[in-house]
C-alpha cells in the first residue's frame, strides 16, 4: 500500500514538473519561437549560400596477372593518396572507384577522369615490367636451345659413321650417342617452357581497364540539405528552450531581490 502511494506521488510529482516547464516555455513563446525562426532561417541561408561540392566516380578493375591482381590494393591507393580532390577506395578484391571532386560537375568528372586514367598507365606500366622480364626469359630460352641445337648437330655428326671402327672408337660413339640423347631431352624441356612462357605473355595478362565510366553528376553531395535543416532544428529547439529556463531563472533571482 505504502509503495503504490509512494509511485502516485512520484508520478504526480512528475507530471506538476512538466507542467512546470511547459508554463515556462509558453509565457515566452513569442522569444522562444523568433529563437527558433531565426536560427532555422540562417541554416538554410547558410545552406543555400555554401560552397557546393559535386562528385564523380569511375569504377576500375585492376591489372591481373594469373587471375590475380598484379600489386595489392593497398599500395595503389597509397601511392596515389596525394592527388588533390581525388578519393581512391577500393571495391571488393579487384575494382577501385577513383572518386573526383570539384565546384562544378564537369570539374569533378575531369579531376576522376584523368585519375583514373594516371592508375591505368600505372598498371600498363607494371604489365610492360612483368612483359619485359618474361620476353628476357624467353630470349634466353631461345639463346639456350639455339646453343644446344649446334651441340646436338656436332654429337650426330660425331656418330653417323659408326662402320668398320675399332672398339675403342665404338665406345667413344657410345658415349657421344648417349650425351647427345641427353641433350636432345634438355632441349625438349626447354621447349616446353618456352611454350609455358610464350603462352603466359599471350592469354595470363590483363591490363587495367574502366568497367564504369563518369558521368556528370546532377546534384552535389555537399552541403548536404536535408541532414544541415535537421540539425538546424535540434540547435534551435535547444537555443530557444535554453533561453526559456535561462530567462526565467534571472526573472526569479530579480524578483527574490527584490523582496
Amino acid at each position: 500500500m505504502e509503495t503504490k502511494n509512494s509511485n502516485q506521488k512520484y508520478s504526480e510529482e512528475l507530471e506538476i514538473d512538466l507542467g512546470d516547464y511547459l508554463r515556462v516555455i509558453w509565457r515566452r513563446k513569442k522569444p522562444v519561437s523568433a529563437i527558433f525562426v531565426f536560427i532555422i532561417i540562417v541554416v538554410i541561408l547558410l545552406t543555400i549560400f555554401m560552397p557546393k561540392t559535386y562528385q564523380a566516380s569511375n569504377l576500375i578493375r585492376v591489372a591481373k596477372i594469373d587471375k590475380q591482381v598484379i600489386e595489392p590494393l593497398d599500395t595503389t591507393i597509397k601511392i596515389f593518396s596525394n592527388q588533390p580532390n581525388v578519393k581512391i577506395e577500393k571495391v571488393g578484391s579487384d575494382l577501385l572507384e577513383i572518386k573526383g571532386l570539384g565546384k562544378n560537375p564537369e570539374e569533378a568528372k575531369v579531376n576522376s577522369d584523368q585519375a583514373a586514367k594516371k592508375i591505368i598507365n600505372y598498371y600498363q606500366s607494371l604489365i610492360n615490367q612483368v612483359q619485359q622480364t618474361k620476353n628476357s626469359e624467353i630470349v634466353i630460352l631461345q639463346r639456350r636451345i639455339a646453343d644446344i641445337d649446334k651441340e646436338i648437330k656436332d654429337l650426330e655428326r660425331k656418330t653417323k659413321y659408326t662402320r668398320g671402327i675399332s672398339d675403342a672408337q665404338a665406345r667413344i660413339i657410345s658415349a657421344y650417342i648417349s650425351v647427345l640423347n641427353d641433350k636432345k631431352y634438355q632441349r625438349n624441356e626447354l621447349e616446353l617452357q618456352l611454350t609455358e612462357k610464350q603462352n603466359q605473355i599471350n592469354t595470363q595478362m590483363e591490363s587495367a581497364k574502366v568497367i564504369v565510366a563518369s558521368v556528370l553528376p546532377e546534384n552535389p553531395i555537399k552541403p548536404n540539405k536535408k541532414v544541415n535543416i535537421a540539425i538546424g532544428v535540434v540547435l534551435a529547439l535547444f537555443i530557444s528552450i535554453f533561453y526559456a529556463f535561462v530567462a526565467e531563472y534571472f526573472e526569479k533571482t530579480e524578483k527574490s531581490f527584490s523582496e
